[in-house]
């Protein structure tokens, strides 16, 4: 959380069984926590992204290997205007967005092309601005093609019958009441002859 990373190789990870305590990846100070464990491809990047919503895009080719255990380097500045890191994301080449959550349930989704590539040792550009009080939980990297179900024009509407999202085909857009100035068509009930 405080903006040290360690790039080490899979091969010095040792298999184990399920009941295994494992190795050490990092060795963290005191007052730290591990927010995540990513695998890099060499032509990717990480990104990085605070609490108070800002985030940072840094090309793995400025990690050097390191071995398992060690501090690692720094990834990212932490301050009081960034707040702690709460998530690190590896960016492959098919990525093209990155979603951004807060603890309150506000979702920004932007380009990854937008987030500034930059070097290890600096703060980052704003992704969202959380309200006071509030701050980012997680963020998550997909690629266009892992959207392809989901059809952005088409609205969402909570369903009151249960807590659920309903989504609306095309057509069925429910207005309790038409807007100021707009005109309605209403056409006359016809009763079937008798």
């Amino acid at each position: 959380a405080s903006g040290q990373a360690i790039t080490f190789m899979e091969t010095d990870l040792r298999q184990g069984g399920r009941t295994s305590g494992g190795v050490r990846g990092v060795r963290m100070r005191d007052d730290d926590k591990c927010i995540g464990f990513v695998v890099c491809p060499p032509e990717g990047s990480l990104v990085v992204v605070s609490s108070n919503g800002i985030g940072k895009q840094t090309p793995w080719a400025n990690f050097r290997v390191q071995r398992r255990g060690g501090h690692g380097l720094r990834a990212s500045v932490t301050n009081a205007r960034t707040g702690p890191l709460v998530s690190a994301v590896s960016i492959t080449p098919e990525a093209t967005d990155l979603m951004a959550i807060t603890a309150s349930g506000i979702i920004i989704r932007t380009r990854i092309a937008d987030i500034r590539r930059t070097g290890r040792n600096s703060s980052g550009v704003r992704i969202i601005r959380p309200d006071d009080g509030d701050t980012v939980v997680a963020a998550s990297a997909f690629g266009q093609g892992d959207l392809d179900f989901v059809d952005f024009a088409t609205p969402v509407v909570p369903d009151p019958e249960d807590s659920f999202v309903r989504i609306l085909a095309p057509g069925e857009i429910e207005d309790d009441e038409p807007t100021e100035g707009a005109t309605v068509d209403v056409e006359p009930e016809t009763t079937p002859d008798a």
